[in-house]
């Protein structure tokens, strides 16, 4: 339906609630596996390493969006109230019908340390996590070429301004935009921890450490979502890294015998 900007406060009059509270399909798989080792030496080394495959798919209502169609085509097409000059459309592509999108998500990730004691109240602990995670969006149906749907409207293949089956069909102006996102976060932590003194209310606990943290991302998209050119959709490349040192100490002082 054709309505005019800011009449009783209208702008879109497609009933979009019934899809957007639809909830996504999702299939999940994880595995995980933990191993100890205690040595004769009294260091004890452990580690864990896991695994997780998520596919979740999303169902939105038609893609909403703009186009700009040159005067020469605006010209054929039965606009109510049409001037002249080139016209800037805001519409809604029920013909390219839901935007159904597929994200597969992979997760790797590991821990490795090593752990023991310095004296009878005090132990150490190292370890290193690695998680990885690998994204991929595509963009199954839905979406459309923007230059793609006005040569159809050029040609008269398509007439937005039409009714029912007479608009014509955008099946060749049909795409598949996608894409590629990896994560990595890096974690490194050494820490000494025990006891200080006794009192009458308790032991007197301590902590000190320090934390090394190095984060890294990277996003990727088809080159016609970058240059935004896809109806209904949109994207941009990018990457950065972040470094983050730390150290700490910690105290537990017993106050009395019942709180810390």
């Amino acid at each position: 339906d054709i309505t005019k900007f800011g009449e009783e406060n209208s702008f879109c009059t497609y009933d979009y609630a019934a899809v957007s509270s639809e909830v996504p399909g999702l299939k999940q798989l994880n595995l995980m596996s933990i191993f100890e080792y205690e040595s004769e030496g009294g260091v004890t080394y452990y580690g864990r390493v896991s695994g997780t495959k998520k596919q979740v798919k999303w169902n939105f209502a038609p893609a909403p969006g703009t186009f700009d169609i040159p005067a020469a085509t605006a010209t054929n097409l039965g606009i109510p109230g049409y001037a002249g000059g080139d016209v800037k459309l805001r519409y809604r592509a029920v013909e390219l019908g839901n935007r159904v999108t597929e994200v597969d998500t992979y997760s790797i990730g590991f821990q490795a340390g090593m752990k023991g004691s310095i004296t009878g109240t005090w132990d150490w602990d190292l370890s290193f996590d690695r998680n990885t995670v690998y994204k991929n969006d595509l963009g199954v149906s839905g979406y459309g070429l923007k230059e793609e749907i006005v040569e159809l409207m050029k040609n008269g293949d398509f007439n937005p301004f039409e009714t029912g089956a007479n608009r014509g069909s955008l099946a060749s102006a049909a795409y598949q935009p996608w894409q590629l996102s990896r994560s990595e976060n890096n974690f490194t932590e050494l820490k000494f921890s025990g006891e200080l003194l006794s009192t009458s209310n308790g032991a007197v606990g301590a902590a000190i450490g320090a934390t090394h943290t190095d984060e890294k991302f990277s996003t990727q998209v088809d080159d016609l979502s970058a240059n935004g050119k896809v109806f209904g959709s949109a994207g941009s490349n990018g990457s950065g890294e972040r470094e983050t040192k730390s150290f700490y100490i910690e105290s537990i002082i017993p106050l009395a015998k019942s709180m810390e």
